[in-house]
């Protein structure tokens, strides 16, 4: 089952940005999966080390089965400073 893709933009502390290595954030990603009657039937989460490029991948229980997440990072520039 493939699911939509989505795009979240998220702020790293500005002191970590040329350390990536020494990044103390984490990345929470929650997956839910609803009941026909739309309450919450089971509920995973995997935490990741933000990147600066390249891919994360983590597998979530969720329930009985297994969800394979893929996150690719990618650096928003916010400032001409970083060009």
């Amino acid at each position: 089952l493939d699911l939509t893709r989505r795009v979240v933009s998220v702020e790293l502390r500005q002191s970590n940005v040329f350390y990536p290595e020494t990044f103390e954030e984490t990345f929470k990603v929650v997956i839910q999966a609803y009941s026909q009657s739309g309450d919450v039937a089971a509920q995973g989460h995997v935490k990741l080390a933000p990147k600066l490029c390249n891919i994360s991948q983590a597998v979530c229980d969720l329930g009985d089965s297994k969800v394979e997440i893929t996150i690719a990072w990618s650096v928003h520039v916010a400032s001409n400073m970083f060009l």
